[in-house]
């Protein structure tokens, strides 16, 4: 879960905007969009309202919250991984 702060404060994002944008605000937004609806509600408990696994897992009636943890590790990978093919592209692009 090494990654969890970084999640964290792209969420803040979304409920305080910075005065300056990060350079890669604009990548995680659409990183965040492209995340199933279920995956984009998770996040948000998660990161946005800094809910507990365990509360996430209850309120959408998950009897296990190692579930909710498990899909937690793959939204952090899909947006991480989002990001890093987004980044690649800009520097193909910028390298042409």
């Amino acid at each position: 879960m090494g990654d969890e702060w970084k999640m964290e404060l792209l969420a803040q994002a979304h409920i305080q905007p910075p005065s300056t944008p990060h350079p890669l605000q604009d990548i995680v937004e659409e990183a965040i969009a492209s995340l199933l609806p279920m995956h984009r509600e998770i996040f948000y408990m998660r990161y946005g309202e800094g809910l507990p696994i365990r509360t996430i897992a209850r309120e959408l009636g998950y009897s296990s919250h190692q579930i909710i943890q498990a899909k937690i590790a793959k939204i952090q990978k899909e947006v991480r991984e989002y990001v890093e093919r987004a980044i690649a592209e800009s520097d193909t692009e910028g390298n042409t």
